[in-house]
């Protein structure tokens, strides 16, 4: 069965929007699909960060996600980035990326203790997934945004900052219970990143070390924090945990709050995220003339003609049968329709029997045209002959045998 143009048309439309709705969603992490222990806004388990996203979004603040690797196209123009304990690596690329986009006047807070050296271990012995490290609850060391209405915070963090400023004693204690500190193949962050975070001033802190640090890098802020429990389902509403991140988003116009999804394992796509505006809107055109060609496909140009019932000429059936049987190679089928239809003229009109033979028909034309019936019997016997006979029929010979076995038929009743 041939299959109509418009079905192609239609059909070749249909895979090129698949194809495109491919592409868009390619590579999006599956929103609602939970992982127990990843600091993600989509977790509702006691380690995400679900709670946190919709208390700001209730409280009048832009949360948004933020699912594509850093760079210099896809760092937000405004507002603040929020990291929480990435489980993918940030590579070297996106660190240097990372550190102009603060460095041009935007804030970064930086939870949890991942790649960075000046984190180091204050309870030694603690499994790294922080279940069994205690509570404690640091208080402000310094008088600054960051305190303003906190008077703790409630962390449950095994990690510690390394920052600047704090005192000898408190130096050299924790030089003697450290341990090794975190290190995850090479460092792949940027030199000037780290001599900048070294210098971190601490804000907050207990006997066991720094929990909070402040750091300028250029014009922008990075805010350390020894871990992300305090910002999840679990911890945001301990103590005055939602205070202190309020402060450091600043009020609710400052600007969108940015997660970092991307790390977390929720990614959209690259391809659609790094295609230049132009082409993406060439894209769209191109989808929006499918669609209109579909429309104009699928749609009769004009009223429907109604079909004429007029009288058919003889000649129309005889061209249209001729035609048909043409295109069937169906000569075998006509030569025996006109032997079968002059044979039974022949007994109608000499008033002989149906089942008359040729012996009777040769009789019967003799008594009325002697001088045809050797012409006759001729014509009857060729075409028996071609109709008979294994070879194939051309559409020539079938017509000349047709038109020989009408003259006879004539010749013979001519005399009646």
């Amino acid at each position: 069965m041939k299959i109509p143009r418009e079905a192609w048309w239609v059909a070749g439309i249909v895979m090129v929007m698949l194809l495109i709705a491919l592409v868009l969603r390619a590579g999006a992490g599956e929103q609602g699909v939970e992982r127990s222990s990843a600091r993600t806004t989509y977790g509702s388990a006691p380690s995400g960060l679900r709670a946190f996203y919709l208390a700001l979004r209730e409280l009048g603040y832009d949360a948004r996600r933020l699912r594509v690797p850093f760079s210099a196209s896809t760092l937000p123009r405004e507002g603040t980035l929020i990291m929480v304990e990435p489980p993918l690596p940030v590579t070297a690329r996106e660190w240097r990326a990372l550190y102009r986009w603060v460095g041009a006047g935007h804030t970064v807070i930086l939870a949890g203790h991942w790649m960075l050296p000046q984190f180091e271990l204050a309870f030694p012995g603690v499994n790294e997934m922080f279940v069994s490290a205690p509570l404690t609850y640091p208080a402000a060391r310094q008088p600054t945004y960051l305190a303003r209405g906190v008077r703790k915070l409630a962390v449950r963090s095994a990690w510690r900052i390394e920052a600047l400023g704090e005192p000898r004693a408190a130096q050299d204690s924790k030089r003697r219970r450290r341990t090794q500190p975190v290190r995850l193949g090479a460092e792949p962050y940027p030199r000037e990143l780290v001599d900048a975070l070294r210098r971190a001033a601490p804000l907050f802190g207990d006997p066991r070390g720094t929990v909070v640090a402040y750091a300028r890098i250029g014009a922008g802020t990075a805010i350390l924090v020894s871990g992300g429990w305090s910002l999840s389902n679990e911890g945001i509403g301990k103590a005055d945990n939602l205070v202190f991140a309020l402060n450091a988003l600043g009020p609710p116009g400052a600007g969108p709050a940015w997660f970092d999804e991307y790390h977390q394992g929720y990614s959209q796509n690259l391809v659609w995220a790094f295609i230049p505006l132009p082409l993406k809107a060439a894209l769209v055109q191109l989808l929006l003339a499918l669609l209109v060609v579909m429309y104009a496909v699928s749609r009769r140009f004009g009223a429907i003609v109604p079909l004429e019932r007029a009288t058919r000429q003889r000649s129309e059936f005889l061209g249209t049968m001729t035609a048909l049987l043409r295109k069937g190679h169906a000569t075998r089928l006509a030569l025996r329709t006109a032997h079968d239809a002059a044979v039974q003229r022949l007994r109608v009109d000499l008033g002989l029997p149906a089942d008359a033979g040729p012996t009777e028909l040769a009789q019967a034309v003799g008594r009325v045209s002697p001088q045809a019936t050797e012409k006759l019997m001729a014509a009857l016997r060729q075409s028996r002959g071609a109709l008979e006979g294994p070879e194939t029929l051309n559409e020539s010979r079938a017509v000349a045998l047709v038109r020989q076995l009408d003259e006879a038929v004539r010749l013979a009743l001519r005399g009646q």
